[in-house]
């Protein structure tokens, strides 16, 4: 029996590891995009995250198994920070308008929330902390003043 484990031990140590099918995420190259039920990155005691095949999404691994989390709000996956963050392309905003969406991510680090609308002087944008515009009307008797940004009487 000592002969038989000590030949399985030096077959195996001169031999590298050795693959058991396809199934052995170690021994296998990951390509294109991940989810949990298809092209699963997780390796066995692996910590890691990857992007999803939907950018809004990313997997976290742990111990093996396979998460998958939405980004919050109008975030997306960014493989080189491995984080959610801003898009480069902003959804127009909210409403009847679609205007261009000034919630960029140095307008919201500066606390610059609200701006000039597109189109009306009765109408402005606000911005969410997560890059969401929205397309607000100035109440009765008041236009946006882009000076103080805010709605003033006319």
């Amino acid at each position: 029996m000592y002969k038989i484990c000590c030949a399985l031990f030096l077959a195996l140590a001169v031999a590298g590891p050795v693959a058991f099918g396809s199934s052995n995420l170690r021994t296998r190259e990951l390509q294109g995009c991940y989810t949990c039920s298809g092209n699963d990155p997780c390796e066995e005691e692996s910590s890691d995250y990857f992007g999803h095949c939907d950018k809004h999404k990313f997997i976290q691994c742990s111990n093996g198994y396979c998460n998958e989390f939405d980004c919050a709000g109008n975030t997306v996956w960014d493989e080189d920070a491995e984080r959610c963050d801003y898009d480069d392309e902003l959804p127009p905003c909210e409403g009847e308008h679609e205007c261009e969406n000034p919630c960029t991510q140095d307008n919201i680090n500066d606390g610059v929330y609200f701006h000039e609308h597109c189109d009306k002087r009765r109408w402005y944008l606000q911005c969410a902390s997560v890059g969401v515009c929205y397309e607000m009307r100035c109440d009765a008797g008041t236009m946006w003043d882009d000076e103080v940004k805010a709605c003033d009487h006319v």
